[in-house]
């Protein structure tokens, strides 16, 4: 019979003898269950603390997307321990079930760097990107990225929108940063790629010559610091210990 979530959670706890920070929504799915629903929230918050561990703020107010931080207040009694020798050996055939994460990093930083790179990437877009003239003839209109560009401005926007549902919902749930992360790359190489080789730009038959102003750069800079946080974010479940089906910590020693 496999191990009760919140007694997984507990003795996760004990071992570290410290608190430990989640967000709802990923403490919700260690159970299989959603924040949407009052009295699913409440079944999670029962089970805390009928194994003694206090969860704040509480999990019937909070948002999917908050910070929950799990304080074990009542360590565990011996009986409720077992011995090592008493676990009954893993039976050859059966599958391992997947880790549970109970314990993350704070996602402070990475949300941070994740709405400062979209704000900066769309303001970048209202920033001049490129410049046409030629003896003394200038095209003062063309200057802006949505002026300029035709694809690149509708896939940064895409970039823009994948980081912004990341960050108020939990509807990309765990893919969620890997996609982010990924289109953050591709939109930077092509930024990077449409930089080094600006378009051209005629009036009236006249070829100009089309100089790079500081709207690339902005986006860049954007796409770097969104990068960044949907990286942190993808890979800070290692950094504080995942529960595992048999009640061991990820990184820490065998007991």
């Amino acid at each position: 019979m496999s191990t009760p979530p919140e007694v997984r959670i507990r003795d996760h706890l004990a071992r570290r003898g410290t608190g430990t920070s989640v967000e709802l929504h990923r403490l919700m799915g260690t159970w299989g269950l959603g924040t949407e629903d009052a009295g699913a929230r409440d079944v999670v918050a029962a089970a805390l603390d009928d194994v003694g561990i206090t969860v704040t703020p509480r999990i019937a107010d909070a948002r999917a997307d908050q910070v929950m931080t799990l304080t074990l207040t009542r360590p565990p009694a011996p009986s409720e321990t077992p011995a090592p020798s008493e676990a009954p050996p893993p039976a050859p055939s059966a599958p391992r079930q997947a880790p549970q994460p109970v314990g993350v990093a704070s996602p402070a930083l990475p949300r941070t760097l994740l709405t400062v790179g979209a704000s900066l990437l769309v303001l970048s877009l209202f920033l001049p990107w490129f410049r046409g003239e030629t003896g003394g003839i200038a095209a003062p209109d063309l200057s802006t990225g949505w002026q300029w560009l035709s694809v690149l401005d509708v896939y940064l926007v895409l970039v823009v929108v994948l980081t912004v549902l990341l960050l108020a919902t939990d509807l990309m749930a765990d893919l969620g940063p890997r996609a982010v992360a990924a289109a953050a790359a591709l939109a930077f190489a092509a930024t990077a790629l449409r930089t080094a080789s600006p378009p051209e730009d005629r009036i009236e038959g006249f070829l100009l010559e089309v100089s790079v102003r500081i709207g690339p750069f902005a986006a860049l800079l954007a796409l770097a610091l969104v990068l960044a946080g949907a990286a942190l974010l993808v890979i800070s479940p290692a950094r504080e210990g995942t529960v595992l089906p048999d009640g061991q910590a990820r990184g820490a020693a065998p007991s």
